[in-house]
């Protein structure tokens, strides 16, 4: 009887509790951190075709310029993707009509999102059955048990308390959560 109005009781205090609305916070975060990859150039195979045909255009060469540009190391940037989820450059360097390095840079610009746990305070109330023996030196007597269960969580931690009507005994809980 008691049982019963424990439970109805708990029915009718949850049921005219308005529920609260539970804030979680939210931590944006960018990654700056720009990463650099060497790709090595690849290696060019010349294969003859046997169709060359010369051809002489009159023009005015500066010579000493073709050659000063040649054994010149040219630096060329390709930008490959530039937005606000990533961005991603490719360094190329060009000797001698060589693609002597390429260097790949990348940096991501997603937010990384990180969700903060909310644990909000609960009272939780029902009932417990159980089953014990007695000390081994008692010639085992079983006991079956009937009882009532109160915890209340607030943060990270619980809180609880049992009483057993059968065998009158009380137990309590203290319980925390690492994650």
């Amino acid at each position: 009887m008691l049982l019963l109005f424990v439970i109805i009781g708990q029915h009718v205090y949850f049921t005219n509790i308005k529920a609260k609305t539970v804030v979680v916070p939210t931590v944006v975060k960018k990654d700056t951190t720009v990463y650099k990859t060497i790709i090595s150039a690849p290696e060019i195979f010349y294969q003859d075709t046997g169709s060359f045909h010369l051809r002489l255009i009159p023009a005015n060469v500066d010579t000493s310029a073709v050659i000063a540009d040649y054994y010149t190391k040219h630096p060329v940037k390709r930008i490959l993707k530039d937005d606000s989820s990533a961005y991603i450059a490719l360094n190329d360097s060009v000797f001698q009509n060589r693609l002597t390095a390429s260097i790949l840079e990348y940096k991501n610009r997603k937010p990384d999102v990180v969700y903060n746990k909310v644990y909000p305070n609960r009272l939780y109330l029902g009932g417990q059955t159980s089953f014990t023996n007695d000390h081994p030196e008692r010639k085992l007597r079983q006991k079956l048990g009937f009882g009532f269960v109160g915890t209340y969580t607030f943060k990270r931690c619980a809180i609880g308390a049992s009483y057993d009507i059968i065998n009158d005994s009380y137990t309590a809980s203290v319980q925390y959560s690492f994650k």
